[in-house]
């Protein structure tokens, strides 16, 4: 409310100027009172104007009760010990929550609060400032960006046909409990020198050559094949040990023999060699234009049986 401020009567001889002090003194009280603020709530003036404290505070407030009533500091602070994320219901507030800077309480969009890290699903994960990054952290690796599908550069779909375009290599053992069927134009072969070899390993339809013009011994590889021998130098081939070549009992390798030069089938250490209907053990000759086979039947127990076998 403004000073009152009266214009003092000096005389009433000067009826005139008597009478207008009078007046405005009158007409001041009268704005005065309609200036004052009432606290009872009745009019004039019931609180419709703001009320300026000079910077002075309004003490012995009580504890709200309702959501118009005034807050007492401790009230506010009181109020932030939730057990959950305070939402806001003020219009435009939607989807915030409290943020606390350190210095002041103000509702803020997650986006807005720096580290706050939570993803909505309405934004795609388009919060993510990198996504190769976050992928590295969750251990995705690669596979994350890659499209599933039956051929090309896709993740193979295990209910579909695969057709595969690169090298498939398998180290470990690949069961197919229904078969495989092997289709196309292509030539599928044995390229690679396996470890060990099973009787009933894949193998070949006729017998590969392998030429031997040198003294050789053979090795696992060799299962199946024919060593070819076509030079009229003569020379020895070895039957390693089963110590050093574990050939699967039933292994068959054939050896021929269309060089001048005869071939000798030595034995190894341990190894015992002998021809189909034989009991006698030795190193045996293949002669020129001698075709024989090799049967392991034992551990180091190998026959020899076929023409120009001695």
């Amino acid at each position: 409310m403004a000073k009152l401020v009266l214009t003092d009567i000096a005389s009433l001889q000067a009826e005139s100027t008597a009478i207008q002090s009078m007046n405005a003194n009158s007409a001041a009280i009268e704005t005065a009172l309609e200036n004052t603020l009432s606290r009872d709530g009745t009019t004039p003036n019931t609180m419709s104007a703001s009320l300026d404290m000079n910077s002075n505070r309004i003490t012995n407030l009580a504890a709200p009760v309702s959501g118009s009533d005034a807050a007492r500091l401790t009230d506010v602070a009181d109020a932030l010990s939730v057990d959950a994320t305070l939402v806001p219901s003020l219009t435009g507030n939607s989807g915030k929550i409290m943020s606390n800077d350190g210095s002041i309480l103000n509702w803020k969009t997650p986006a807005q609060i720096s580290g706050l890290g939570d993803l909505l699903a309405a934004n795609n994960l388009s919060e993510l400032a990198s996504a190769a990054t976050a992928r590295t952290n969750l251990g995705l690796g690669t596979a994350a960006v890659v499209a599933t599908g039956t051929s090309g550069a896709t993740l193979g779909l295990l209910n579909g046909n695969l057709a595969f375009s690169g090298t498939v290599a398998n180290t470990a053992l690949v069961s197919m409990s229904a078969g495989a069927t092997l289709s196309g134009t292509v030539d599928y072969r044995l390229t690679a020198t396996p470890t060990t070899i099973n009787s009933d390993s894949i193998g070949y339809r006729g017998a590969p050559l392998n030429t031997q013009d040198a003294t050789y011994t053979l090795v696992l590889v060799d299962s199946g094949k024919t060593i070819l021998h076509t030079s009229a130098t003569p020379h020895t081939w070895t039957i390693p040990p089963n110590a050093s070549v574990a050939y699967p009992t039933g292994t068959v390798i054939v050896v021929a023999n269309i060089g001048s030069g005869a071939v000798t089938i030595a034995r190894g250490a341990s190894v015992a060699l002998r021809i189909g209907g034989s009991a006698t053990d030795g190193n045996k000759t293949l002669a020129q234009h001698g075709i024989a086979s090799l049967l392991k039947l034992d551990t180091n127990s190998w026959y020899i049986s076929g023409t120009g076998v001695t």
